[in-house]
This record gives structure tokens, C-alpha cells and sequence, in this order.
């Protein structure tokens, strides 16, 4: 793919998204913010992203995932093992013609360290370090309660999409 090039060069900018920020949307429910999980099953089971789609990397751009990933006034946050991984998806849905995509600055270790095990310091903030920690530990209990509600629900089975046949 000729997104894997040197010197490749996007049709739309793809925005990093810090593990804070993307903790204060998870939070709010911000109804405009769509996250996509693109990681492999197991590591999706062993460490969940509280109200992310699970989407199968290597199947972003399949028919199924048109309509999630078409919504032009929606910010679709993709969350891989690491950062390059998502830019790579990124990519491929810009190519794509996907618009107002963003990926999570070091990938799902980062949210992990910084939100979820909340062992990332906050002495890098600045004068807003106890404001910053005091909303990881906010944070930190509202995603893993979500966390936990979400495994314990029952998951409907996504239908798979119909086999098109014959055509032009």
C-alpha cells in the first residue's frame, strides 16, 4: 500500500490524541466521539478499552464498517497496540476518503499506564499537576466501573454483512 511509502504524505491530517483527552470523552459519553479498537482479540479480552467497537485491523476498510466509519461529523478515535499501527489504519481510511479521524498518542499502553493503572506521574503538568491527578483518579474509577459493567452485559453477536453477487 502505498501508505507504508517513505515519504507518504496524508490527504487529511490525522490528530493525536492524548490519553487525557481521550479519558475526559470516554467520561463525558461525548456523543460526537466514535473509538475503534483495532487491537487482536486476546488483547482486546485481557486489557478492554471501556465503549470501543472492536474492529479487526486487517477489516477496516470491509463493506461492514462503512457506515461507522462514514459519519463525517463524528470523531473516529483509533486505538492500536502502539501509535504507528493506528496512523497505519488512519492512512488507509483517509486514503479511503474517511474524514476526521485521530489516534491515541502512544497507543493502548499509554491510556493504560496514564488512565486506567493511573501510574503515569502528573508532575509534568505543571501548576495543574493535582488538578491533572485528581481527574486520572476520577477518571480511573469511572472507566474500570464501566469496564466492569461491560463484561458483565451480555453481547449481542454483529451480524455479518450479506455476500454481494454478480453486479456490473
Amino acid at each position: 500500500a502505498k501508505v507504508k511509502n517513505e515519504g507518504y504524505v496524508p490527504r487529511h491530517a490525522v490528530r493525536s490524541m492524548t490519553p487525557d483527552e481521550l479519558a475526559f470523552r470516554l467520561v463525558d459519553r461525548d456523543p460526537r466521539t466514535r473509538v475503534f479498537d483495532l487491537r487482536d482479540e486476546a488483547a482486546r479480552a485481557a486489557h478492554p478499552m471501556p465503549g470501543a467497537t472492536p474492529v479487526p485491523a486487517a477489516a477496516i476498510l470491509e463493506k461492514q464498517w462503512q457506515a461507522e466509519f462514514g459519519s463525517r461529523h463524528v470523531r473516529k478515535i483509533l486505538i492500536a497496540a502502539t501509535e504507528d499501527e493506528a496512523r497505519f489504519s488512519a492512512y488507509l481510511l483517509g486514503e479511503a476518503g474517511y474524514e476526521n479521524l485521530a489516534i491515541l498518542a502512544g497507543g493502548y499502553e499509554s491510556f493504560e499506564r496514564t488512565i486506567l493503572a493511573n501510574t503515569a506521574g502528573a508532575a509534568d503538568e505543571g501548576r495543574y499537576a493535582p488538578d491533572v491527578a485528581r481527574f486520572r483518579r476520577q477518571a480511573q474509577a469511572t472507566l474500570l466501573e464501566r469496564i466492569r459493567l461491560e463484561r458483565e452485559a451480555p453481547s449481542a453477536p454483529r451480524a455479518a454483512p450479506k455476500t454481494v453477487k454478480g453486479g456490473c
